[in-house]
């Protein structure tokens, strides 16, 4: 996993060196702000599928094959998707003066099918136990293929729509690979679509409504802040609230290497052994997730001010809402994969979770937006902070099980401990010189590890 994440930093590193320093943050800001609304798009366009999907190739009681069921899936990702696609580019004919922003989401649009498609055909690859590709497609193909193409685009004249280029590369490169993948993986030979099938694509879509409806809630708090800054801001500060969105970016990546194997192993386990074993795998790797988050935090805030004054102009102003963001990020990401027993048990009470957040941290972005993208960030913190205490509270009431916070303790004292030393370094200015911000990181980086390590022994001791 080690190798893996090193490689996502990498794409992710030099994307963000592309995009701050060859396009500037105008376009950037204006690229962001559209991919936000792409990405929302794509969850409304995925119907749900790429939680789903292993639900319905597991279930024994379909006639049909899993390849039958594939195809039909495939269908409605890419009927609701397109449908979706026609709408955006309706509305942005229909209103004109949507400025740059509008521009960039226009030629954005026709890839929402595409990308829909590569998470379902991703998701049935991890059905199958191939998460592999899940790397190869996401992690290598398309990250680094999107920044070589933004390059040459750049250099062959297209500044403008340089980053869209290399995006719809990425992802046709990508698709072209899962594809294969899944050919290769599932048995697609005398797979049709009859139309007795139909009514069975129709009833999965109605099944999938509280899901879907939950992802997309989802997708647009996590957007919700950017949003506002494009809105309120203007297109360079969303280009710089977008670096720091970027540099925070290793954090949810921690928490994607393990949803590849986590989600089938989530939906089997509910399946075959109950509540009871799939709340423990949930509790397990949560506290795993937060064992990886909270070092990783610790070199984002001990080297992101060297890394944003090396890029120049306003970027270094994101370091402040940068530190919130990780924050919301580590929140959402290790707490948030309890969600999973709403969307497979109690997928309305799982919606009511989410909107109860977004809802709440929507209201605290736009009253917090005098203080600019520190407000803003705050706000989208505030929201996932009450989603964790509403989600937590649902558990209880609906499962009558509860998840532990005493195991954290260790945790939670090395990361005090390690972040008092970035803090000092903070205080006395060192961070944002290349040389003392990596011994300063690589200090709290070590207390964090001696410390947790101590007080794990001292804790077990204790609680024997």
């Amino acid at each position: 996993m080690g190798g893996g994440f090193a490689i996502k930093f990498g794409a992710r590193i030099s994307f963000l060196l592309v995009a701050a320093v060859l396009y500037g943050a105008t376009l950037y800001g204006a690229y962001s702000v559209a991919l936000a609304i792409v990405e929302v798009s794509i969850t409304i366009g995925g119907a749900g599928m790429k939680t789903m999907l292993f639900q319905i190739l597991e279930n024994t009681e379909h006639s049909t094959s899993p390849g039958d069921r594939l195809l039909e899936t495939g269908l409605i990702v890419v009927g609701v998707s397109a449908l979706v696609t026609t709408l955006i580019v309706s509305c942005i004919l229909l209103l004109p003066g949507l400025g740059l922003v509008g521009w960039t989401l226009l030629w954005m649009a026709p890839l929402i099918t595409g990308q829909a498609l590569l998470d379902l055909l991703l998701a049935a690859t991890r059905w199958q136990g191939l998460v592999r590709y899940e790397v190869l497609c996401r992690s290598i193909i398309e990250p680094y293929v999107a920044v070589l193409i933004s390059v040459v685009a750049f250099w062959f004249g297209a500044p403008q729509f340089g980053l869209v280029i290399g995006y719809a590369a990425g992802t046709l490169a990508a698709i072209v690979v899962a594809l294969s993948a899944v050919l290769r993986s599932f048995n697609m030979r005398g797979v049709t679509i009859r139309p007795s099938d139909f009514q069975q694509l129709f009833s999965t879509m109605r099944h999938n409504s509280w899901v879907t409806g939950t992802d997309c809630v989802t997708a647009l708090a996590e957007r919700a802040d950017l949003y506002i800054v494009g809105l309120m801001l203007g297109d360079a500060p969303a280009g710089v609230y977008g670096v720091a969105r970027q540099v925070c970016t290793p954090l949810r990546q921690v928490r994607q290497s393990f949803d590849a194997l986590l989600t089938p192993i989530v939906a089997r386990e509910l399946r075959l052994s109950g509540l009871g074993p799939a709340r423990r795998t949930i509790a397990g790797v949560s506290r795993k997730i937060l064992d990886l988050q909270l070092p990783t935090f610790l070199l984002i805030a001990g080297m992101g001010a060297a890394i944003l004054r090396l890029l120049g102009g306003y970027y270094p102003a994101a370091y402040a809402p940068m530190l919130i963001l990780c924050l919301a990020e580590i929140l959402q990401a290790s707490f948030g994969i309890a969600d999973l027993l709403f969307a497979y048990r109690a997928p309305g009470h799982g919606l009511l979770v989410t909107v109860a957040g977004a809802v709440i941290g929507i209201v605290a972005s736009f009253l917090l937006a005098s203080f600019g993208m520190v407000g803003i960030a705050s706000g989208l913190l505030l929201g996932y902070i009450a989603r964790a205490l509403i989600r937590r509270r649902m558990i209880h009431l609906l499962f009558a099980v509860s998840s532990p916070l005493r195991p954290l303790i260790p945790t939670a004292i090395a990361f005090a401990a390690g972040g008092a030393v970035v803090l000092i370094a903070v205080e006395i200015s060192y961070l944002t010189s290349l040389v003392p911000a990596i011994f300063f990181t690589a200090v709290a980086v070590a207390i964090f590890f001696t410390t947790r390590n101590f007080v794990e022994r001292g804790f077990h001791l204790r609680m024997v």
